[in-house]
């Protein structure tokens, strides 16, 4: 249709411009005639112009909206769920890497690591301006330990103070003994391999109990090297569809 009506409009134009020419050539030469002439032409071409440009631009437009609906509606129908999209996203492409992680690594015995010194004021609570919900602790060889969320120290020291124990004195080694608190450490978090999906880290986080994070390590498997960290808020932002 677009090309019918530029090839309309291009022939109305040549046909109007060559008659007059012709009839003012021909038939009479004098400057009413030719002021006539130009006037009807001034008035009618651009009329003929603005019609043309206006179905042009309803008919590019109506298949650039149609080409953004197919384009949406392609892309809702590839993700009939949340689970399916996941499926599509890889571990290593959303994955914290290592070197951008807010981290404890046990270089030291966790009797000299105090709770308040060592992890709040100086790694959650470094940047007052934006605090950290949650710390990843590694050992030295940088396999997974702990993770140890901000609720847990609450939880901790709620307990610490009713048993008249003061707050600053408090060190990894006391909390990570402590029978209330040790699965909440060690047992909270899963592990996958690099090559994974973020299906099955989802599958993780919601089998294993309290689990809210999963390292991505070099074999999968708690004993081997942390190259990643994925937690339950990248997993539930990459879920909507």
């Amino acid at each position: 249709m677009a090309k019918w009506v530029l090839i309309f409009g291009l022939v109305a134009v040549s046909i109007l411009g060559l008659a007059a020419i012709v009839f003012t050539a021909i038939w009479d030469k004098s400057d009413e005639i030719f002021s006539n002439v130009k006037d009807i032409l001034t008035m009618v071409l651009p009329l003929i112009g603005a019609w043309v440009g206006t179905v042009l631009a309803f008919y590019f437009s109506k298949d650039n909206f149609k080409a953004a609906s197919d384009s949406t509606r392609d892309l809702l129908s590839a993700f009939k769920s949340s689970e399916e999209k996941l499926k599509t996203i890889r571990v290593a492409d959303v994955m914290i890497k290592t070197d951008a992680i807010t981290k404890l690594i046990l270089d030291k015995d966790e009797k000299l690591i105090n709770l308040k010194v060592d992890i709040i004021d100086s790694k959650l609570e470094k940047d007052k301006d934006k605090p950290y919900n949650r710390l990843p602790v590694l050992t030295d060889k940088m396999y997974p330990k702990y993770i140890i969320h901000r609720s847990l120290f609450d939880k901790y020291f709620y307990k610490m103070t009713l048993a008249s124990k003061k707050i600053e004195d408090l060190t990894l080694a006391d909390m990570s003994s402590d029978p209330d608190f040790v699965n909440p450490l060690t047992k909270s978090f899963g592990t996958i391999k690099v090559d994974s999906n973020l299906a099955e880290v989802k599958h993780l986080i919601d089998t294993v109990p309290d689990c809210q994070d999963v390292f991505v390590t070099d074999s999968g498997t708690p004993d081997s090297k942390v190259i990643g960290w994925i937690t339950n808020v990248i997993v539930a932002k990459a879920s909507v569809i």
